[in-house]
């Protein structure tokens, strides 16, 4: 699901505080999400003021970045000191630029 409008954010605003919550989770979370005012226009469009043409231009999910940093992972190796990690990478990078 995705909130397109002021308005149904406004409806989800609302009904987020209807749902039982008898240890407080749900408002603990919800809370958090309104406490940072960068959070929410962060994930919803229509309170970032960014233009639809240019939200649009980023994937709608992380999954190709989580699966990136898995197969870095995978190809570098994890574990390593500061350096050793960047000669990794200066590896991993060189051998993808070349494919």
């Amino acid at each position: 699901m995705y909130i397109k409008t002021i308005e149904e954010f406004e409806d989800f605003r609302r009904w987020i505080r209807t749902l039982p919550d008898p240890d407080g989770a749900i408002k603990a979370w919800w809370d958090h999400k309104e406490m940072h005012r960068w959070l929410l226009p962060a994930i919803i469009q229509c309170l970032s003021g960014i233009p639809k043409e240019r939200w649009h231009i980023m994937a709608e999910t992380t999954n190709g970045g989580e699966a990136q940093h898995a197969l870095n992972n995978a190809e570098a190796g994890t574990r390593m000191g500061l350096v050793e990690s960047l000669m990794q990478y200066e590896i991993l990078d060189t051998r993808r630029a070349a494919e």
